[in-house]
């Protein structure tokens, strides 16, 4: 069997100018991650990433450490392969554009978009609002990319991945966390309508595990964040653990 760790990106800069970049906390998340995977998984053959700032930024220290230790097989450097498949919904895009016609009211979407840019629960509130609505969507609107391409484009990349791996290897994949849900979603044959219940527990830095033969692909565990944990009571962090 191979492997494919889907990596959520570490945490970003909520409630800034900037949302892609990583927090502070963020980029401490992406130096904890890489120690854990280069010390605790075998040879990892590809790195796999999606071409948005916070990815690039979570798989960075990775690739540094993946360097420093040295811990591909004897002659053979990991691959890096940035790609646009692996990029998140654009949530802001779909805010802007949806909330407008959800409301029927220039006014209540402005208020709506505003109130999301305060708190991140209202902000959880109303991005499930808005993803069913878009699921629900029967084609693109002005340019808007809709579920059945988003779901084609992952299940297009996820073939590739699996394509290019030969049994026994570890490719990790940095993401984000409508990606990892959409594609465990297709793996587990889950309808359209069960994606955003396996989308909005996913913690940043959290690993989901896949095992494929080539062929058949399984989920082997899901948004599993306990090296975050770890790490953070053993050094006498307050939290390592985030959502957003």
């Amino acid at each position: 069997m191979a492997t494919i760790l889907l990596l959520r990106h570490a945490q970003a800069s909520f409630g800034t100018d900037n949302y892609d970049k990583l927090s502070v906390a963020g980029h401490r998340q992406a130096r904890v991650a890489a120690e854990h995977l280069v010390t605790h998984l075998e040879p990892i053959s590809a790195v796999y990433c999606g071409t948005l700032q916070r990815q690039r930024e979570t798989a960075a220290p990775l690739l540094e450490a993946l360097q420093a230790h040295n811990v591909a097989p004897p002659g053979l450097i990991p691959a890096f392969v940035q790609d646009a498949r692996l990029d998140e919904i654009d949530h802001e895009r779909q805010f802007s554009m949806l909330i407008r016609r959800m409301t029927g009211s220039e006014s209540d979407a402005l208020a709506l978009i505003r109130d999301t840019r305060r708190s991140s629960r209202d902000y959880q509130k109303v991005l499930k609002r808005v993803f069913l609505y878009w699921q629900e969507l029967p084609e693109e609107i002005d340019g808007l990319e809709s579920w059945t391409a988003f779901s084609r484009r992952i299940e297009s990349m996820l073939t590739d991945i699996v394509g290019r791996s030969s049994r026994g290897q570890n490719a990790v994949v940095v993401t984000s966390g409508g990606v990892i849900a959409g594609i465990v979603q297709q793996v587990l044959k889950m309808p359209a309508s069960g994606c955003y219940s396996l989308y909005e527990p996913l913690r940043n830095g959290a690993l989901t595990r896949l095992l494929h033969d080539g062929k058949r692909i399984s989920v082997s565990s899901y948004n599993d964040s306990s090296y975050l944990e770890v790490v953070g009571q053993s050094e006498g962090e307050e939290s390592l653990l985030t959502y957003r």
